[in-house]
């Protein structure tokens, strides 16, 4: 076992807490989602540097995405990404994990958020 996993069952124990989980950690499920969301972020973010490699050697920004992975972008396992949008001027990417209902979108500003592009 980690240490920081012996010290949180440590205090729950301690606390009276029977849930496993330490007061102020937030529930599994919680932990989960935004585990699941970090793996969407990474995925969004390898998107994002791959528009900009595609913008900086043809102008424009894609709508093709085998030309993102061709530029360099990986996609975590059960991720799903999707270009809803890109011009010369800006792009959005949505973001799904096939474990979560959440979707996130990044644009060209680098922003990460919560829902799909608009």
């Amino acid at each position: 076992m980690h240490v920081r996993t012996i010290l949180l069952l440590a205090a729950a124990v301690t606390s009276g807490c029977t849930s496993g989980v330490a007061p102020g950690s937030g529930s599994v499920t919680n932990q989960i989602d935004r585990a699941l969301a970090v793996q969407v972020d990474v995925s969004l973010r390898q998107a994002a540097v791959a528009q900009e490699a595609v913008m900086a050697t043809t102008g424009s920004y894609t709508t093709d995405i085998e030309t993102l992975g061709a530029n360099g972008m990986n996609v975590a396992a059960d991720v799903t990404v999707t270009i809803a949008s890109a011009d010369a001027v800006g792009y959005c990417i949505n973001g799904t994990h096939n474990r979560s209902d959440g979707v996130r979108h990044i644009d060209e500003t680098g922003t990460l958020a919560d829902g799909a592009c608009n």
